[in-house]
């Protein structure tokens, strides 16, 4: 299997006007250029709801071109264009055939120079996100995790603070004009993939509104109570009971990160050989899918085992979890089990990199993560050196049944 693309490609680094960093993938043999910005995870003061509606806002309209005229343009020159709030960033993207390039980065400088957020438009976009967030919440596998994160992190944020309905409704215009001079303006980073001529267009061209701020502060995260915690939420109409378990675990930096994160594939991960797949449902049928992730974040992880199903085998799953928990922690893995899910894990590392784009896309996730550029690389070797005692080793220290919060909606 061909793995050794996975550390060798981590783009040019070019320093723009004002410090802005660079990351450039240059793919003259490309039809398409992706340019993406990200913030530079400058500051964690604002409510969620007002970083989700400033992303929005990006594309409601500029000085120079109204909400339809940039909506024709970006139609026009069939492009897709994203803004987007993520946990520890908010990303702004671009992706065009090479020749209308050019066109499509004298919006992107507009957007970012001339943004109009107008009230008019702030409302229009705070009524879609209301109407999108009722959705969300009528869905319960989405509400049993929002709710297992508020537990976790106490209601804090950055991770433990969720999009409320009543908070979006008292967004301003001047709350989104401070957010985005706070989280686009003054602290970012691009990242482009296309031909070297888009990339010295980008030199050349970009505004001198943009500057990063190399002196940002590290971020101190709040953690919720550690001990184990019992949430229920009723839900009359629904048959089944939705269930989310979780902990805070070790971060990205940590030197156990790729074994733990292997293990907890290894323990639940999205195929049908995992041992909560096989215990829960191929053995018992207890429930149509059960899965278990590390959900990763730049300053603090927490590990999330969810499933729905009857209500009546609530109390069986729960046991069934436990148990191959302490399966993990005192039985070592059979070598065939363990060569299968390696086969698994490291066919899906590899499935990651499947386009141009994919390089670009991998380094702003481990640039966002606070990871090394070679995180990857890193992982396809861990999978292939894994051992059966690796595995043991790191339910023994990080595997609890006990001290998990758990959340049911039934």
């Amino acid at each position: 299997m061909s793995y050794q693309f996975l550390k060798n490609d981590f783009g040019k680094n070019i320093l723009l006007r004002n410090n802005v960093p660079l990351m450039a993938f240059i793919r003259d043999d490309s039809k398409l250029t992706k340019l993406v910005m990200v913030n530079n995870f400058s500051s964690y003061d604002y409510d969620v709801d007002v970083i989700s509606l400033t992303a929005k806002m990006l594309l409601e309209g500029t000085k120079k071109y109204s909400y339809e005229q940039l909506s024709d343009m970006i139609e026009f020159y069939g492009a897709e264009v994203k803004a987007y709030a993520k946990r520890d960033a908010n990303i702004f993207s671009i992706t065009v055939l090479n020749e209308y390039f050019h066109n499509l980065f004298d919006i992107f400088n507009d957007i970012f120079v001339e943004s109009l957020f107008s009230p008019e438009r702030l409302e229009n976009v705070k009524m879609k996100e209301i109407e999108k967030l009722n959705i969300e919440n009528s869905e319960n596998s989405t509400r049993v995790v929002k709710r297992l994160r508020q537990a976790l992190y106490d209601s804090k944020k950055p991770y433990g603070d969720v999009r409320i309905q009543e908070r979006l409704k008292t967004v301003t215009v001047d709350d989104i004009k401070s957010c985005f001079s706070k989280l686009w303006i003054n602290n970012c980073m691009l990242f482009v993939t296309g031909p070297s001529n888009t990339i010295e267009y980008i030199k050349d061209n970009v505004a001198d509104v943009f500057c990063c701020d190399s002196d940002n502060a590290p971020v101190e995260v709040s953690i919720g109570p550690s001990q184990e915690q019992i949430i229920k939420m009723r839900d009359n109409t629904c048959q089944q009971v939705n269930i989310a378990l979780g902990s805070i675990t070790i971060p990205v930096i940590h030197e156990d990160y790729l074994k733990l994160l292997c293990t907890i594939s290894f323990f639940g991960g999205g195929y049908l050989g995992s041992r909560l797949m096989q215990a829960i449902r191929e053995k018992k049928g207890l429930t149509y899918g059960i899965s278990a992730n590390i959900s990763s974040q730049r300053y603090s992880n927490f590990l999330c085992i969810r499933t729905a199903a009857k209500k009546e085998f609530k109390d069986e799953i729960l046991y069934t979890i436990d148990h191959e928990i302490e399966r993990l922690k005192n039985d070592l893995v059979a070598p065939e089990e363990l060569d299968n899910f390696k086969k698994y894990f490291c066919g899906e590392i590899i499935s990651l990199f499947t386009n141009v784009f994919s390089p670009v896309n991998h380094l702003l996730t481990t640039r966002i993560l606070n990871m090394k550029d070679s995180y990857y690389y890193d992982l396809f070797m861990t999978v292939e050196q894994l051992t059966a005692e690796d595995i043991k080793d790191c339910a023994v220290k990080y595997l609890d049944f006990k001290k998990l919060t758990q959340v049911f909606i039934e």
